[in-house]
């Protein structure tokens, strides 16, 4: 019986092996942190391990109270596959609202872009920006990164921009808005070289 009991919950743990590996990659991912969240992955990790606790605690209390002629070994594997098909059925309502969530979001960004109505994708935009200008003022310009600028706020915009541009190599976050290039500062013109004639004094 006891081992049936930890091969029934080891099942268990290996059927849901799969989501949690999936919940733990999303919850890795800074895009998918930043535009939908942890709420789907911990949701999914909960109905894991909550569902994995509840199910060798109920072993454990069906092997101490019931009689031994019911304690048998399908009765056993009966309980398993019924927690089976309970966090089956919980991961399926989950993931409906979650899939269509990241659908929407996904085709919000990729028709409208940087011109999106997102409150997320218009305050990247802005943080984006405003970090440019940062950088480019003249107490600024030569420094390695905009976070030794003085007035720098590190927010999760700045963090996610900051994932942006270390993952992809690139920037600024939309090409086609007017950025800066330089400081304007003035450069004093060169001085005028001196006559051939005092060169060899």
């Amino acid at each position: 019986i006891n081992i049936v009991m930890i091969v029934g919950v080891i099942a268990y743990v290996c059927a849901l092996s799969l989501p949690m590996f999936g919940a733990v990659t999303m919850m890795g991912d800074a895009s998918y942190v930043f535009w939908v969240g942890t709420l789907y992955p911990v949701e999914i990790i909960a109905i894991s391990v909550g569902g994995t606790i509840l199910l060798a605690l109920n072993c454990m209390a069906f092997k101490q109270c019931v009689r031994h002629d019911v304690l048998t070994t399908r009765a056993l594997a009966q309980m398993t596959a019924v927690y089976m098909a309970l966090a089956g059925l919980l991961l399926v309502f989950v993931s409906v609202p979650a899939s269509r969530e990241l659908y929407s979001t996904a085709s919000r960004l990729g028709a409208a872009g940087c011109s999106t109505s997102s409150t997320d994708a218009v305050q990247l935009v802005d943080t984006s920006l405003d970090l440019y200008k940062m950088k480019m003022a003249p107490n600024c310009f030569l420094k390695s990164s905009v976070e030794e600028c003085p007035g720098f706020q590190p927010t999760k915009y700045t963090r996610y921009l900051k994932y942006l541009e270390y993952e992809f190599q690139c920037g600024p976050l939309c090409p086609e808005l007017p950025m800066q290039l330089a400081p304007h500062t003035h450069v004093p013109a060169p001085a005028p070289a001196p006559a051939p004639g005092r060169m060899n004094r």
